[in-house]
């Protein structure tokens, strides 16, 4: 069991979007674009702004369609409710598995 936080990502907007698609982030006005992405930037909490990461990737589809994919998230430690929670859950895990060996030990056992 371990009590180290660990670092959560927070995703504050993910989205798919194709190329022929002229509406939303990707309406073709940088202008728009900004005041969309600025909205974004305003719900997350001021002290993890300055780490605000983006990831944009292309990747092509069938009939050589792109979809244009857009991440932008920040990494922050976990708070005292996820990490209990975190370590319920690795604790849960560890007790299946033990039951787990000890079926297949009881059953090796009782050929």
């Amino acid at each position: 069991m371990s009590e180290d936080r660990e670092q959560v990502r927070v995703q504050v907007l993910v989205t798919d979007e194709t190329e022929e698609k002229d509406a939303g982030l990707f309406s073709g006005l940088l202008s728009d674009f900004m005041d969309n992405i600025s909205k974004y930037v305003e719900s997350t909490p001021e002290e993890y702004r300055s780490a605000l990461r983006i990831e944009i990737t292309k990747d092509w589809m069938y009939h050589e369609q792109a979809i244009v994919s857009m991440e932008i998230y920040y990494d922050r430690p976990e708070t005292d409710e996820e990490l209990a929670s975190r370590i319920e859950e690795e604790e849960h895990h560890k007790a299946q598995i033990e039951i787990s060996h000890f079926a297949r030990s009881r059953s090796y056992h009782n050929r």
